[in-house]
């Protein structure tokens, strides 16, 4: 009984050796593991920080951008304000020009259109009598 006892024992402390060295391995490539993915954090945060960054000076470029279209935009409406107020007072004078001339011009132009109507009339009067 004591040699099945004695080889009880070698076969555990066996199984227990080679379950030690499989533990090991195992804590090794988990350790590994845990370094690879710690790393890629690390590059991942580093990357974060840099795309951070660059949208902050991108998100104030077009800050600027944006003032300044702002700005020429106003500049432009200015402008164009100052155009139209040089041309109020030509518009204003064509149309006193155009009620001030007009009238008569229609008047003259009925007074033509009622002479050749009377013409009209008077001639075909005469064209049928002499027929």
């Amino acid at each position: 009984m004591d040699i099945a006892l004695t080889s009880v024992a070698i076969a555990a402390l066996i199984v227990f050796i080679i379950l030690a060295i499989y533990a090991i391995v195992s804590l090794s490539s988990l350790k590994r593991l845990f370094e690879d993915t710690s790393s890629a954090m690390g590059k991942i945060s580093k990357d974060v920080d840099e795309l951070k960054n660059k949208m902050i000076v991108s998100l104030n470029l077009m800050d600027e951008t944006t003032k300044q279209i702002a700005e020429t935009t106003k500049c432009i409406e200015d402008d164009f304000n100052e155009v139209f107020d040089i041309f109020k007072p030509f518009k204003s004078l064509a149309n006193e020009l155009y009620y001030k001339i007009a009238p008569p011009i229609l008047q003259a132009v009925n007074y033509v259109s009622a002479t050749q109507k009377a013409i009209s009339v008077f001639l075909s009067f005469f064209t049928k009598k002499e027929q």
